[in-house]
């Protein structure tokens, strides 16, 4: 760190290398539960979705996708 500002981004939307499928975890389809603010739904336990992804290179030269 070099103490220069910074400009971090709040989207990937229009500037990703490539666009990836991810699940996510949905803990509202089960029968019951304690949670009255909730109503139960009929989707499935895991919930996928395209999520937009960076490819970095890391310190060491290997890449992961962030």
């Amino acid at each position: 760190m070099n103490g220069a500002d910074i400009n971090p981004k709040t989207t990937l939307k229009d500037d990703n290398d490539e666009i990836v499928s991810v699940g996510s975890t949905y803990f509202n389809n089960k029968a019951a539960h304690d949670q009255e603010i909730f109503t139960n739904t009929d989707h499935n336990s895991v919930l996928m979705r395209n999520v937009p992804i960076k490819t970095v290179k890391l310190a060491k030269g290997s890449c992961n996708c962030v």
